[in-house]
């Protein structure tokens, strides 16, 4: 039987267009996405980001450029994962360089990846979240 695992997929609003991409391919590879959006939460997102996690075998945050990588809403979220004891990976574009990250994300899992290949980088992050299931 094929393995198979959930993730919080967080990124930038100006990468939606590759992490739609790498979305797609993380489904192809067993990945399901879950997207706090879709909790039946009236009120705060923050608890929907919560009970999300919960779900969660691991967060997978998108770093597609070095301009102000990381949102107040990634770093909640780690936050939480950092809490339930779950893992983070951090994609990161070959064209970020490792000295721009924020020190937030240095002692995290990274993978880095071409964006022109979100299929690569779908496989990638797959192959690392579901080795940890």
């Amino acid at each position: 039987m094929p393995k198979h695992a959930k993730i919080l997929f967080s990124y930038r609003s100006r990468d939606t267009g590759l992490a739609r991409q790498i979305a797609r391919e993380l489904r192809k590879c067993g990945i399901e996405i879950v997207s706090p959006t879709d909790e039946p939460v009236s009120g705060l997102l923050r608890v929907a980001v919560q009970r999300a996690a919960k779900k969660c075998a691991a967060m997978v945050i998108l770093i597609g450029s070095a301009d102000d990588p990381l949102t107040v809403w990634a770093e909640y979220e780690m936050g939480i994962f950092d809490a339930l004891e779950k893992p983070i990976l951090v994609l990161v574009s070959n064209a970020v360089p490792a000295s721009s990250l924020p020190i937030e994300l240095v002692n995290n899992r990274r993978q880095k990846f071409d964006p022109n290949s979100p299929e690569v980088a779908a496989r990638l992050v797959a192959s690392d979240i579901l080795e940890a299931v």
